[in-house]
């Protein structure tokens, strides 16, 4: 019976082993499944998250204002932590770096279900942010080096389906938690399914790190991020406080000035944090700009769509999920066929 036994654990083992090698063919969909699953939590605990907002707002008294900045310092951790990712996954190789993301985003999350205040709970969710925000772009990272060229589309279109599969589950699950467990509880959502993320992170993806490491634009990094800083809070508060007093005025003095070092800083650093000579490649200008307009748009309109349904026509927040879904649904359907498509044209 041992003897039977330790045979079929070391049957086991040496599956495993082979499936975790670059060389077998269902490797590919490992590290897909492994990256994808890490995507759609943290996609779905971002929508999540929006459907609580007017519970959380009724709870610390927060307008909507204040409201807005516990997505958008989420965004704005993001915005300048991803420019950077390179030099960190040189510095502490790529999968080591998403382990870290994933275990900080973790504990943020966990942060942000304690939060006792307003600026307590968006200090937790710009903490989050920095570990979140990496996680997408290196998704696309770890699915371009483990699909071959002729299936980069497949591979991209099964990142898109965990992105807003996230969402879909996210606005039914937030909504349903909110209204009969807590807004707290939204954030607890990710925690256990996070941590076996974390363990097939170890045993499937890889542990290579580049020998080459580039320095760091600090100078470019620190004017991008006075720039989007500076530019954010002055329209945010523009309206309350006047476009003309000087204090909105200096913000957009301050981001048009911050703005022209950071561009003149990437073009002729030799190393420089964003590549704008990349711009001049007709298409990845138009699909850069694309992504742009697409993403002001939905997380735009998501924002508003929550606050108005729930706080003008009274939707509960299992509702308010409902009305989401649709438009998520239809988003998750379609990259799967976007993918094939760009493959087979």
């Amino acid at each position: 019976m041992a003897r039977s036994e330790a045979l079929f654990h070391s049957r086991a083992a040496s599956g495993l082993a082979r499936l975790c090698d670059p060389a077998h063919p269902a490797y590919k969909w490992w590290v897909a499944i492994t990256v994808a699953l890490s995507g759609f939590l943290v996609s779905m605990n971002q929508s999540a998250v929006q459907i609580a907002l007017p519970q959380i707002m009724t709870v610390f008294g927060l307008d909507i204002e204040h409201a807005q900045w516990l997505v958008t310092a989420y965004t704005i951790t993001g915005a300048l932590l991803v420019p950077a990712l390179g030099w960190l996954g040189q510095r502490l190789g790529n999968r080591n770096l998403y382990c870290i993301s994933l275990c900080v985003f973790l504990i943020a999350s966990a942060l942000c279900a304690c939060a006792w205040s307003g600026t307590s709970l968006m200090t937790f969710r710009i903490v989050q942010g920095l570990g979140g925000s990496p996680i997408p772009p290196m998704t696309m990272m770890f699915l371009s080096s483990a699909f071959p060229l002729e299936q980069r589309g497949r591979a991209m279109g099964l990142f898109g389906m965990g992105q807003t599969a996230g969402p879909i589950l996210g606005a039914v699950l937030g909504g349903y938690i909110t209204e009969y467990v807590s807004w707290r509880a939204v954030f607890l959502l990710t925690i256990a399914p996070g941590v076996c993320c974390l363990g097939l992170i170890f045993l499937i993806l890889p542990a290579a790190r580049e020998d080459r490491i580039q320095a760091l634009d600090g100078l470019g990094l620190l004017s991008m991020s006075l720039f989007l800083v500076s530019l954010l809070v002055a329209l945010s508060r523009g309206q309350q406080e006047g476009w003309d007093t000087p204090f909105i005025q200096r913000l957009f003095l301050v981001a048009m000035v911050a703005l022209v070092v950071f561009l003149a800083r990437q073009w002729y650093a030799t190393a420089p944090l964003i590549d704008l000579r990349l711009y001049a490649n007709r298409s990845f200008a138009a699909a850069s700009g694309v992504v742009l307009l697409f993403f002001m748009a939905f997380t735009g309109s998501t924002f508003l769509q929550v606050i108005l349904v729930q706080r003008l026509l009274d939707y509960t927040p299992a509702q308010a999920g409902f009305v989401l879904l649709p438009g998520s649904l239809v988003l998750a359907l379609s990259f799967p066929l976007a993918g094939r498509l760009a493959d087979r044209y």
